[in-house]
């Protein structure tokens, strides 16, 4: 079908009447009837045609004509949407607030997992940044120390800060601390077992000190009832048993001195024995830590 020129213009001139008219009857409405849901309601679709051309752009409008045909389809179709535009917003806010409570929860829980870390490590370790440096009272060589704190899942300490160097010093400090006080506690226990060792010598002595007082008076009764006048036999056998008794008191006199001096020298060797002992000891600790020094590390600093 072919269209002619004068077709085309009647056409023309036709729609721009209908313009007209409509122009016309939008004035004549009532200022109440301008709401946008009576004005979409009572309102019409104008399409203004061109020359009968086609192409893609003509196909294009006449689908979006197809599917929004009239304004009622229009508003109907608007309300869900903002419906489904409330509820996301009103979800994004309560996501929002969630993840705030979230957050606070969670620097509740780091603290805490910070404080009762400090409470587990306060003896024997420390906390510098994103290390834990840890102290295990192991003894054996270099090796030793590296395979313990390998199955451990660790490393030697090694210092690469002040604050780390510090750490460490503070971990070391304390051990000296309790070896100290582990020292004073055993000293204080040897001078407990040495006084009451002396005092059990002095009770001992002074029992036999009473037991001779009481043999003594026992032996001037005796002395006064045989006194009155019953023959030199008797006066010599009184002689003969002071002699006995005065011998006997002289043997136990030097009982005792000899037991003194035995006590004595037992403890003095015991004294010698320690003294060499400790300095054994210290002579032990230099080499380690001489040999420690030399390899390049030690075994009372760990990071576990």
């Amino acid at each position: 079908m072919e269209i002619t020129k004068p077709n085309i213009q009647t056409m023309l001139t036709f729609l721009m009447l209908l313009q007209l008219a409509l122009e016309v009857s939008l004035q004549e409405t009532p200022k109440s009837a301008t709401s946008p849901q009576d004005w979409l309601q009572n309102a019409c679709t104008l399409i203004i045609c061109g020359p009968n051309e086609g192409g893609p752009r003509t196909e294009k409008a006449l689908q979006g004509l197809q599917q929004f045909s009239s304004p009622s389809e229009l508003l109907a179709n608007s309300a869900p949407n903002r419906e489904k535009l409330g509820r996301e917003t009103r979800e994004v806010e309560l996501l929002k607030l969630q993840v705030k409570e979230l957050q606070i929860q969670m620097g509740i829980l780091k603290a805490t997992f910070i404080n009762i870390q400090q409470a587990v490590l306060t003896p024997n370790g420390a906390i510098v940044d994103d290390k834990i440096f840890k102290r295990v009272d192991a003894k054996g060589d270099f090796q030793a120390a590296k395979n313990s704190c390998e199955h451990m899942g660790g490393n030697l300490a090694l210092p690469r800060n002040v604050a780390e160097n510090r750490a460490l010093q503070t971990i070391k400090k304390k051990k000296k601390k309790k070896k100290k006080k582990k020292k004073k506690k055993k000293k204080k226990k040897k001078k407990k077992k040495e006084e009451e060792e002396e005092e059990e010598e002095e009770e001992e002595e002074e029992e036999e000190e009473e037991e001779e007082e009481e043999e003594e008076e026992e032996e001037e009764e005796e002395e006064e009832e045989e006194g009155r006048g019953r023959g030199r036999r008797r006066r010599r056998r009184r002689r003969r048993r002071r002699r006995r008794r005065r011998r006997r008191r002289r043997r136990r006199r030097r009982r005792r001195r000899r037991r003194r001096r035995r006590r004595r020298r037992r403890r003095r060797r015991r004294r010698r024995r320690r003294r060499r002992r400790r300095r054994r000891r210290r002579r032990r600790r230099r080499r380690r830590r001489r040999r420690r020094r030399r390899r390049g590390g030690s075994l009372n600093q760990r990071i576990p």
